[in-house]
């Protein structure tokens, strides 16, 4: 469909999958929705497919670094993990990998994922539920996307929004806006843990 989208091609769609990039509240979306048209991200729509246990990482900084490291670790320890995400292959491409047969010929599988999570994927998350979230700071950005830094923060608080008693949260003890998230109740269903530069918490 060339030279811009029209409202009829919209509308004839049982899904619609945006990448990250755009945004979802433009009104064509808006549109869409309002005819009964699903409206998801490519993140969250790879979700839906994923068995494995999922390590989120977000903030607004460190988080390729965190993901990197997590992935080392990892795979010291003998876990067979997959990276990606905002970090280097979209969500998606992993289910392309795993319908590919590996070198002896089976499926390739994978013990854990580590998925570096934006806000702006974090934007359409419904279902996302990942066993482990690791949140490294928040400060002010995207404020081209976002009309405050309140909705910037709320956009990442989406990350917490399915989280169980099963669910470990990494949290830095250092930042006091990733401090105040902690006391939202949906972050208080699992199990907590601080990290920080001091020597004690």
């Amino acid at each position: 469909d060339l030279g811009g989208h029209t409202p009829k091609t919209f509308l004839a769609q049982d899904l619609i999958v945006l990448s990250p990039g755009v945004p979802p509240n433009l009104k064509i979306f808006d549109y869409a929705r309002s005819h009964g048209v699903q409206v998801t991200g490519e993140f969250e729509f790879a979700t839906w497919f994923i068995k494995e246990p999922v390590i989120a990482v977000t903030g607004t900084n460190g988080k390729s670094t965190t993901c990197k490291l997590t992935e080392l670790f990892l795979n010291e320890s003998g876990i067979k993990c997959w990276l990606g995400g905002n970090y280097g292959e979209p969500l998606i491409e992993l289910l392309r990998k795993q319908q590919k047969p590996g070198a002896d010929g089976a499926p390739v599988k994978y013990q854990s994922i580590v998925a570096e999570v934006s806000s702006f994927q974090l934007e359409h998350c419904e279902r996302f539920t990942p066993q482990n979230i690791i949140f490294t700071n928040l400060a002010e950005n995207h404020q081209d996307r976002y009309r405050s830094m309140e909705d910037y923060v709320n956009a990442k608080r989406r990350v917490f929004q399915n989280t169980n008693q099963a669910t470990t949260s990494i949290l830095n003890a250092d930042d006091n806006a990733v401090v105040e998230l902690a006391r939202d109740p949906a972050v208080q269903r699992g199990r907590i843990f601080y990290f920080s530069r001091k020597p004690q918490l």
